[in-house]
């Protein structure tokens, strides 16, 4: 009998992450456009964290002169974050997860790193699960390295380093 609650309440616990799950990945676009990227990836975490069963405390920062990027590459970004994001509370079981910018004067990166239960990453993906295949392949899309560690016990670390072009100051008069 207890058993039967324990599955019926981790069965609605598991809804309840798929309903956030659906409504972070729903987020509209003018939310990034008007707060940026690092405020979009720290609102994704927090609503991410209020809904696991454990508490996750999620920490966002950011390093160097931020710099505005094309539409496709910045929502590319902002999904590859969304979706570690995702993983490190979802299926990493992670209690601290941290997002790092970093804008540097030729490349910018993304780091996202949890203390979760990590798994081989060397392993073939589950059957039917396609989230890291989708973060490297939208990094591709954007001229990105996509690179990703993690080993059972010892949490995952996403990063995506994009090269920038150098920023060129006009002369005028």
């Amino acid at each position: 009998m207890a058993e039967q609650h324990l599955e019926r309440a981790l069965g609605q616990v598991e809804a309840s992450m798929e309903e956030v799950h659906r409504a972070v990945w729903s987020l509209r676009d003018e939310s990034r456009e008007t707060r940026g990227l690092a405020a979009s990836l720290e609102d994704i975490g927090q609503q991410l964290g209020s809904c696991s069963p454990s508490p996750v405390e999620v920490r966002t920062r950011t390093s160097g002169g931020p710099r505005p990027f094309a539409l496709s590459v910045e929502n590319n970004l902002l999904r590859i974050g969304q979706e570690a994001l995702t993983n490190a509370v979802k299926h990493g079981k992670a209690a601290h997860v941290e997002v790092e910018l970093r804008y540097q004067p030729h490349a910018f990166e993304l780091w996202v790193s949890d203390d979760g239960r990590g798994f081989d990453a060397g392993a073939p993906a589950a059957p039917g699960h396609f989230g890291l295949v989708g973060m490297r392949e939208r990094a591709g899309e954007i001229g990105a390295r996509f690179e990703l560690r993690s080993l059972p016990g010892r949490g995952t670390e996403v990063v995506v380093k994009l090269p920038l072009p150098p920023l060129t100051l006009r002369r005028t008069g």
